[in-house]
């Protein structure tokens, strides 16, 4: 926690009760603006409060004090507009939370789809080639997973829309992808850069899927971490159709694709390395059936 803010305010549990009680006053009087409450507010301000200590000991409070709006500078008035964003987003999106959490396809669904549309735009001129739609569902896929598995450790801190926190870590990485991009080396070619998870070669993972030593990885992996990557590569499936072909929600798709994948990063490493998969020669594992 900052020493600044820690020397000039109290933070104590019981200073933080009282912060969040205020601020739902200064909502409960705007209520005439449009801003409905929930009639039981204890529980309300008791879940703020312990978010608010959560924000403040990871930096957040910080990070978005220069976007607070306040009439004075006082650290207890900041605080206490810090309060009244993170009371306004607890109460709109925490039941969407519950349901994101629990991996529930009628919640994800959507945000599976606005962030392929992002992805989808991010692109610019190029937007329109089918390579970009192939790019923009790997984006997607892969910012879900992501999400999903932070949320099942960590506490979201409601001091930002979950959309615009999604949306943030999809452009990250979009970001990151066109940074490495500009890396490729000269002697990387399409097929290994899709297994060793270089962007460069996200595109054509079907062509490279029908390849012997691919076909031999796949038949290495876990049943239902093969059979995502098999429907959702080879046969083109969305995620929620093989969600509901294996009787799963929608965020474990996402989780034994992004499991499958690694494993079959490992796997193309481990044969460039020693011209072996998993310690048998690539020859011999090959002939086995899918």
């Amino acid at each position: 926690m900052p020493p600044s803010l820690a020397a000039t305010t109290d933070l104590s549990p019981d200073s933080l009760q009282d912060i969040c009680a205020n601020a739902w006053a200064d909502l409960l009087a705007q209520r005439a603006e449009g801003m409905s409450l929930p009639v039981h507010s204890a529980a309300w301000i008791t879940r703020a409060a312990q978010t608010l200590a959560a924000n403040l000991s990871a930096g957040r409070f910080e990070a978005a004090r220069p976007y607070l709006w306040s009439a004075t500078t006082a650290e207890s008035e900041l605080l206490r507009s810090y309060a009244r964003q993170v009371i306004g987003n607890l109460i709109n999106e925490a039941g969407r939370l519950a349901q994101l959490i629990a991996g529930e396809t009628a919640a994800w669904r959507p945000v599976i789809e606005r962030l392929e549309r992002l992805a989808y735009h991010w692109y610019g001129p190029n937007g329109r080639e089918p390579w970009a739609a192939w790019e923009a569902r790997e984006a997607a896929a892969a910012t879900c997973a992501d999400l999903w598995l932070w949320l099942q450790s960590h506490p979201y801190p409601f001091d930002v829309q979950f959309d615009r926190w999604a949306a943030r870590a999809l452009v990250n990485r979009l970001h990151n992808r066109a940074r490495q991009r500009q890396r490729v080396p000269p002697d990387v070619t399409l097929d290994e850069a899709q297994v060793t998870g270089h962007p460069a070669g996200e595109v054509e993972l079907n062509a490279l899927i029908v390849r012997e030593t691919l076909h031999a990885a796949l038949a290495g992996l876990p049943a239902r971490q093969a059979a995502v990557i098999r429907l959702w590569y080879l046969e083109g499936w969305p995620a929620d159709e093989i969600a509901a072909r294996l009787r799963t929600r929608i965020s474990n798709v996402y989780v034994l694709r992004c499991r499958g994948l690694k494993a079959l990063r490992r796997t193309w490493q481990g044969k460039r390395k020693t011209g072996r998969i998993s310690g048998r020669p690539v020859a011999e594992r090959a002939t086995r059936p899918l």
